[in-house]
C-alpha cells in the first residue's frame, strides 16, 4: 500500500519500483488490484482470501473423508444380518 501511495505522489513509477526492488509489471499489478483500497478494505480482502484457501483445504480432502466414513459403515455393517 505504502509503495502505491508514493506514485500517487511526486515519484515516478520506475524510480519507486527501483528503489523497492520490484518490477514495473509487479508494481501496475498491485495497482490493479489495491488500487483504490483503504487499509480496512485490505484487511478485509486478507481475511477472505485465507478463508478460502481454508476452505479449499478442506474441500480437497472432502473425497478421502467420504471414502473413510464409507469403508467405517461397510465394516460396521458387514456383519449385520437381514
Amino acid at each position: 500500500m505504502a509503495i502505491l501511495k508514493l506514485a500517487e505522489q511526486v515519484m515516478k513509477v520506475t524510480d519507486i519500483c527501483c528503489e523497492h526492488g520490484i518490477s514495473n509489471a509487479t508494481y501496475y499489478q498491485w495497482k490493479s488490484k489495491y488500487g483504490g483500497l483503504e487499509a480496512s478494505d485490505l484487511k478485509r480482502l486478507r481475511d477472505i482470501e485465507a478463508e478460502n484457501t481454508r476452505l479449499k483445504k478442506c474441500t480437497l480432502n472432502w473425497p478421502w473423508k467420504t471414502l473413510q466414513l464409507r469403508i467405517c459403515w461397510e465394516s460396521s455393517n458387514s456383519g449385520a444380518t437381514t
